[in-house]
């Protein structure tokens, strides 16, 4: 047998399994109520989430350098905070940080992505309307809810949308309510370099840097208004940006 033979039959076969996976990916996201906010976790549409995201994160040639995940609860559902860069962002994180079951409340726009929002919604992602108070109280409730039942944990990006320089944007204090209504701990995190990506994919490697810089218990939320908490978890975020790029 020649050995091209050999070659282009294991590629062929690779490329028929790759076809088959795309298939159950897309045949799974039509059984998706589309209008629905599901209160269980599905292991069966995880695991289609986490082989995406395996694939996307190597075709996007991403090199991880991930810190203080030591500080993240390992018992219980948290709430993480962190600045807004890509659209690699939230990949990354559900990616990286998968042990913890984190999901993202996401613009309602990212979960009308045909299949790909489809399997974000029923991985129990959350979509939120920011031009309605009504539907974003409505959404952040069932945020809360999702933590209190230990579904998932839930992460947000308190700016509201990406910031185009790496300068962190204004935050809109409400996106804290989730946890400050479960309660439970609020996990600050920064993330660097997702915002090159774009430019250097598939043919260059790109380094991104995720930190957990700081876990705030619940008792700590205790008593405590929002817009202060929001306040100091922007201090604490922008400091560690400038350090950053003071080295």
């Amino acid at each position: 047998m020649k050995w091209y033979f050999v070659v282009l039959t294991v590629l062929g076969g690779l490329v028929g399994l790759f076809l088959l996976y795309v298939l159950l990916v897309i045949v799974s996201s039509l059984f998706v109520d589309k209008n629905r906010i599901y209160a269980k976790r599905s292991a069966y549409y995880w695991w289609i989430m986490q082989s995406a995201l395996f694939f996307v994160m190597r075709v996007a040639r991403v090199r991880m350098h991930l810190t203080g995940t030591e500080r993240i609860p390992k018992d219980g559902r948290f709430y993480l905070v962190s600045n807004h860069r890509s659209v690699f962002d939230p990949m990354i994180a559900i990616r990286y940080l998968r042990r913890f079951r984190l999901v993202f409340i996401s613009k309602e726009e990212n979960l009308k992505i045909p299949v790909a929002g489809a399997i974000m919604r029923r991985c129990n992602c959350l979509p939120i309307d920011r031009n309605s108070l009504k539907q974003s109280l409505y959404i952040f409730q069932k945020g809360k809810q999702l933590i209190e039942s230990d579904v998932v944990s839930l992460g947000v990006y308190p700016e509201g949308t990406r910031s185009k320089t790496g300068e962190l944007l204004p935050f809109h204090e409400g996106s804290l309510y989730p946890a400050f209504r479960a309660p439970c701990p609020v996990v600050v995190s920064v993330i660097r370099g997702t915002e090159q990506i774009g430019h250097r994919m598939p043919f260059k490697r790109t380094d991104v840097y995720l930190d957990i810089l700081d876990v705030l218990p619940a008792s700590y939320l205790e008593g405590k208004p929002m817009g202060q908490v929001s306040d100091e978890i922007r201090s604490e975020m922008e400091d560690f940006l400038k350090s950053k790029k003071e080295q």
